[in-house]
């Protein structure tokens, strides 16, 4: 799948303003996703009508994509069947896909202007939903914008993303072992020395973290980031001589294919605020700091917003993954199998492959034409495929495969 990194930035046409980003780096390999949304100057503060609910709590299953928590059967008042949705800490405004609204009676509120991360614009409506229902818990008027997400997540069939104008109602708890979620009215962690404060701003969740003995100020917890962390660009000169550059294709909503280069590393037997864990993998780019969930796997999280405060249940224990690579990333775009991802110096990068290659074979499985109908197969297996100490490839214009060793 694509990694995608993207920032919106809305403004309302009205005389009021209206500004909202969004970072989304989604390794639809190690996903998420996802969508970070920055609002000033909005008031979207709903207060939940208790009268009508008779529950104050509940607990609902999810499925987990590679960290990214996926909510199913929610009910959006439509009359349609029940919805998929994200569950993301990083976005401070819910977002209904263009597909669901199109067959909805949604009415548009106004529009605004949303500029990504390049510059490229586009007018976008916002709509109000009655009610979002999960497991007969109703969280009422709820303020949404309107994206085609199908792009961002082309194998999750998902129809929304449920942000922070709803999570800020209450606390939530996300069991990663037993696949559960659940919310409370009510503020869960009382003891504020259990878990790390933190500070809300427009809905977005903001921590401190020293890696080591360096301490960095203001990551976003970002449950739709796919990653250990994602520190600034500028963050790299701490860490200048032991840097690898990863170059990948970046899609956002309104950028194809765009290329960059990303700098990236991974720290053997850090500590996290004086915490060992046994290794952690950073991105630098951008002039936010994230902290995703490849963190938080096999854990159980709180996110109090009542009493803004985090708390990890366990201590951070993670798979070790080998530094052994292939150094390689293939996408599927336009029905073919594009190099949409590359590390300098690595294996892959040596036998000639570029950002944008198309690949026509990948050991016995033939890429030339791949249909809408098997493409997320195809992805899944081409991603189980590069994980592997080898690999036989065949790039468009080479006349025989070569076969790729990791290193």
């Amino acid at each position: 799948m694509i990694e995608l990194k993207c920032m919106l930035m809305v403004k309302e046409l009205s005389n009021s303003s209206i500004y909202f980003s969004k970072l989304i780096n989604k390794g639809i390999s190690p996903l998420l996703i996802s969508l970070l949304l920055v609002i000033n100057s909005c008031n979207l503060s709903y207060k939940q009508s208790k009268s009508i609910n008779q529950l104050s709590k509940f607990t609902a299953p999810f499925i987990n994509y590679d960290g990214l928590v996926f909510l199913t059967n929610i009910n959006l008042g439509d009359g349609g069947p029940g919805k998929t949705l994200l569950f993301d800490t990083g976005s401070n405004i819910c977002i209904l896909n263009t597909t669901i609204v199109e067959k909805s009676n949604y009415r548009v509120n106004r529009y605004v202007i949303n500029t990504d991360f390049y510059g490229n614009t586009q007018r976008v409506p916002m709509i109000k939903i009655d009610s979002i229902t999960i497991e007969g818990y109703k969280f009422f008027d709820v303020e949404a914008i309107v994206a085609d997400l199908n792009q961002l997540f082309p194998c999750q069939n998902i129809d929304g993303i449920i942000g922070s104008n709803v999570l800020k109602r209450g606390s939530w708890t996300i069991d990663y072992e037993s696949l559960k979620l659940s919310f409370s009215e009510s503020s869960i962690i009382k003891n504020k020395t259990e878990g790390a404060p933190f500070k809300l701003r427009e809905g977005l969740i903001y921590l401190d973290l020293t890696i080591n003995d360096h301490p960095f100020k203001k990551l976003i917890f970002d449950t739709g980031f796919r990653g250990d962390v994602n520190l600034r660009s500028n963050d790299t000169i701490f860490y200048s001589d032991s840097l690898k550059y990863y170059s990948k294709l970046i899609n956002s909503l309104h950028t194809q294919n765009t290329s960059l280069s990303i700098p990236k590393l991974t720290l053997k037997d850090p500590k996290l605020n004086q915490k060992q864990v046994n290794q952690l993998h950073i991105l630098f780019s951008g002039n936010n700091r994230f902290i995703g969930v490849d963190l938080l796997q096999n854990n159980i999280v709180t996110i109090d917003y009542l009493s803004k405060n985090l708390f990890i249940h366990k201590p951070i224990e993670r798979k070790y993954y080998t530094t052994k690579t292939i150094g390689l990333k293939i996408t599927i775009l336009n029905n073919k199998a594009t190099v949409s991802g590359l590390l300098k110096g690595s294996a892959a990068d040596k036998a000639g492959l570029y950002l944008g290659c198309k690949i026509v074979q990948l050991n016995n499985i033939n890429l030339e034409n791949i249909t809408p109908q098997i493409r997320c197969e195809v992805e899944s297996k081409i991603s189980d495929m590069l994980k592997k100490e080898s690999v036989s490839i065949k790039a468009e214009n080479w006349n025989t495969p070569l076969t790729i060793y990791s290193q």
